[in-house]
């Protein structure tokens, strides 16, 4: 909470690990894409605590340590490429961004989960969860999805998903209450993603 008249501080974190795009053909590298895009980095900011990102990917790329996470490097359009989690306070999930690709489950509308009606929150067992549309209107629920957030790099954690067909309407109007029910033990695992920068 900000107060009139008192000191604030805010706390501003670059995903530099996206911050910008290349382009790889044939053992070239130049930077931007095939359309000219350089890319922005993405940010969190957090006022009177510390913001945070962390970067989740699924595919490896043959080099330990090293990993593909957008764009050409989906294999599947069943399968998303990665997974970023913006924090506005250690334990306040705000935003969660999902890169290129797809999903086993129904729909995936939004691809950025920042929205009142999606939910997006982590409980007290450290699962993050949010709610998916079948409509880029965000009309019709489609999926919740779930993962266990980790802490150390290297650490892999499975996505889940579950089709839906009403709101979740979650108790406080966030995951944060507690994860979606029986996603674990009769959901869709829609993939494992390794936590590789944060």
């Amino acid at each position: 909470m900000v107060t009139a008249g008192q000191p604030v501080s805010i706390s501003a974190v670059v995903a530099g690990i996206q911050s910008f795009l290349v382009t790889v053909n044939g053992g070239n590298v130049t930077v931007g894409s095939n359309t000219g895009n350089i890319g922005l980095p993405d940010f969190g900011v957090s006022v009177n605590g510390i913001a945070k990102i962390a970067h989740y990917a699924r595919n490896s790329i043959g080099t330990a340590g090293s990993y593909c996470s957008a764009g050409a490097c989906y294999t599947s359009t069943n399968q998303y490429a990665g997974i970023d989690v913006f924090y506005t306070a250690e334990n306040t999930v705000s935003i969660v961004g999902l890169a290129a690709g797809g999903t086993s489950c129904p729909g995936g509308y939004p691809s950025f989960i920042n929205a009142t009606k999606t939910y997006q929150g982590m409980d007290s067992n450290s699962y993050i969860s949010w709610a998916s549309f079948s409509d880029q209107a965000q009309t019709t629920y489609s999926a919740v999805y779930s993962f266990l957030q980790k802490s150390n790099i290297g650490e892999a954690t499975t996505l889940y998903c579950k089709a839906i067909s009403t709101d979740p309407s979650p108790a406080g109007g966030s995951f944060a209450s507690g994860a979606p029910s029986g996603l674990t033990s009769s959901g869709i695992n829609d993939g494992t993603f390794v936590l590789v920068a944060q």
